[in-house]
């Protein structure tokens, strides 16, 4: 499964965006190469939560500067709070 952002507006290539994916995710060692595709969907959102990308929390914190860590899904793990 994977996210994917696209800006306001702009027009989406299902089979293009399915693709380009695949082969993201094969080249990265995700899927090995000769895996077989098992099947794909395709749901567009209009608003989401923010993809976890790299410099995203620095943008959040003056976008939405309430935010905090781990409001929004995150893979990386958290130092506990101190005392």
């Amino acid at each position: 499964m994977t996210e994917t952002s696209l800006p306001p507006g702009q027009g989406l290539d299902r089979h293009a965006l399915v693709r380009s994916c695949d082969q993201a995710l094969r080249r990265h060692g995700l899927v090995p190469e000769q895996a077989l595709l098992a099947g794909t969907h395709v749901e567009v959102i209009p608003y989401a939560h923010p993809v976890p990308t790299l410099g995203r929390d620095e943008v959040l914190a003056q976008v939405v500067p309430w935010s905090r860590p781990g409001l929004f899904w995150d893979f990386r793990p958290h130092q506990p709070a101190r005392a």
